[in-house]
């Protein structure tokens, strides 16, 4: 049975699904596997494919961003060397040029480059170094020469000075300086404009390098103040060439349709025998030079001897102060005589200085000392109330004397002027006609607007007002005709020669005849001889002023003089 059972159990009679799976489910399964086999293998012969594809693509990436970053990084090393070449270079090159420019170097030559930004930046550079020198340049020349007329200044003469002297001491020869001094440019500078007064000087400077030699030097020092220095030329040679520039500026300047004469004096010092250092030299020059002005000698060769002037011109100035307060100052009176009645009808104060060192002093060298010290305005206050002290004690002595005090350009510009005129008139009891006030034409002249107003006020005080040398100024007659003066006092240099100048005749009396016709009264100063005072009577002058007639007198002389009953005429050697 067991044997039977284990037939069956073989078998497939038993059960249907074992036979159903061995011979159905098997045969499919082992399709099946062997699909999947061939699948499997058909997957990862896809998948090498897929792979090697994937390799080949990765390979690919990897040599396009090699050959990206190998043109990355051309393209930065041609980027860093054309910066480096196009404007790190130039840049650098403009860095070292200004770090040069700052320790004063130049001549550092800039790259040209293609770009044009950088080439804007080297451009930009080079116009602000051009422009730097040129400044520069400017500076440098400012600094040499004087602003107005081009010509070098006090410094450049010094250098200049200092390597001719050098020169000079080694070929063992000589050189000369010239100092140069304009006569009366401040009444041109005053009267006419400073504009005018400019073109003078520009035509002084041009004038004085025309007659010179190129290795001479024509310095402007200030003002109309020239100094000229003459290499390798001695003393005798410079007199020689002092004579032709005097010449040169004898001729007419022509300056805003105005005819002008300009004078100059001119002083000589010689190295090596009247200085051997630029300060000795400008030092002894500017003595000659003021020896020719005072003397009016055109031009003074330097003299020892001069020094001891010079220096006590300059112990004048420091002593003027001290004299006015110590009222060591005092007026002289010279008489004014009416050429029809020869009656005396006033007297101009005199300012008169009598130093214990240096005896009389000129009163327009006082003056200019004061003008120099600031002391002007003391000095005429002083003068005014002395003048009113003596008007008003000769008063009491019943001798009625007008009396002329001169005023200069600087009183005009006081504005003290009319508050002390008044304070005056109300502290001392004089009659204000008795007063009369002198004004050269070119104190008014510098601002006529002012003058006419300090002069209307001065009349409106009753005090008479005088034009003080006539003709020697630029007056207008536009402004003579308003002016509220009662008298003109024609200058002596037309007075003196009117017998033998006819020009100076015809200016004498046309002079006369326009005061006149004006209403004002003509005195003529400078009467010197009997002739000219006889003429001036001929010619109908009102009034005579000189030593024909009296010389200045102190107070006490003038009233003899008047005392006396001899005729004017007589009276002059008194």
């Amino acid at each position: 049975g067991f044997m039977g059972v284990k037939e069956i159990h073989h078998s497939d009679a038993w059960r249907a699904d074992t036979k159903i799976i061995k011979d159905t489910i098997l045969p499919r399964l082992k399709e099946i596997d062997s699909f999947l086999s061939i699948l499997d293998k058909a997957i990862e012969s896809s998948g090498t494919r897929d792979v090697r594809a994937l390799s080949q693509v990765a390979r690919l990436q990897t040599t396009i961003l090699q050959i990206v970053a190998g043109f990355g990084l051309a393209f930065i090393v041609l980027t860093i060397l054309s910066l480096q070449r196009l404007v790190f270079r130039p840049i650098d090159s403009v860095a070292r040029a200004l770090k040069a420019e700052a320790f004063g170097k130049s001549g550092i030559l800039l790259p040209a480059v293609r770009t044009r930004e950088t080439q804007n930046l080297i451009d930009a550079f080079s116009e602000m170094r051009k422009q730097v020198h040129s400044r520069q340049a400017d500076l440098e020349h400012q600094a040499l020469h004087d602003a107005l007329t081009g010509l070098p200044n006090r410094t450049l003469l010094h250098d200049r000075m200092e390597q001719a002297i050098n020169v000079a001491r080694r070929d063992h020869k000589n050189l000369t300086l010239l100092m140069i001094d304009l006569d009366r440019f401040k009444e041109i500078n005053d009267t006419l404009g400073h504009h005018v007064g400019d073109n003078v000087l520009k035509d002084v400077g041009q004038r004085l390098l025309a007659t010179l030699r190129q290795i001479d030097t024509v310095a402007r020092l200030g003002g109309d103040e020239y100094a000229i220095l003459l290499p390798d030329t001695d003393i005798t040679t410079a007199v020689t060439i002092t004579k032709k520039i005097s010449k040169s500026l004898d001729s007419v300047f022509i300056i805003d349709e105005l005819n002008l004469f300009i004078k100059a004096s001119i002083g000589l010092a010689e190295y090596p025998s009247h200085g051997k250092d630029v300060a000795t030299l400008i030092q002894h020059a500017d003595v000659a030079m003021y020896v020719a002005k005072r003397g009016q000698l055109g031009f003074a060769v330097y003299n020892p001897r001069d020094d001891d002037y010079s220096i006590g011109r300059l112990a004048l100035i420091s002593d003027l102060r001290e004299a006015l307060t110590q009222k060591r100052l005092k007026l002289h009176y010279q008489p004014k005589v009416n050429l029809k009645s020869e009656n005396i009808i006033g007297v101009e104060a005199l300012l008169r200085w009598d130093h214990p060192k240096y005896g009389a002093i000129p009163p327009d060298q006082i003056v200019t000392l004061a003008e120099q010290t600031g002391l002007i305005d003391d000095v005429t206050k002083w003068v005014l109330r002395e003048a009113a002290q003596q008007i008003n004690s000769w008063q009491q002595q019943n001798c009625l004397i007008d009396i002329s005090i001169n005023l200069s350009m600087h009183n005009l510009r006081n504005p003290d002027l009319i508050a002390f005129l008044k304070s005056l008139l109300s502290e001392i009891p004089v009659r204000p006609e008795s007063i009369t006030l002198e004004i050269t034409e070119s104190a008014m002249m510098a601002n006529p607007k002012r003058s006419l107003k300090t002069l209307a006020e001065i009349s409106d005080m009753s005090i008479r007002l005088s034009i003080d040398d006539f003709g020697t100024g630029f007056s207008s007659l536009a402004y003579l005709k308003k002016l509220p003066v009662t008298e003109l006092k024609i200058d002596k240099s037309f007075v003196m020669d009117i017998i033998h100048d006819e020009n100076d005749f015809a200016i004498v009396k046309s002079t006369i005849d326009l005061a006149h016709n004006l209403g004002i009264e003509v005195i003529a100063e400078g009467v010197e001889k009997q002739d000219v005072y006889e003429a001036l009577k001929n010619m109908n002058c009102d009034a005579a002023q000189g030593f024909y007639i009296s010389y200045p007198l102190e107070a006490k002389q003038l009233v003899e003089f008047m005392n006396t009953e001899q005729p004017v005429r007589a009276k002059k050697t008194i």
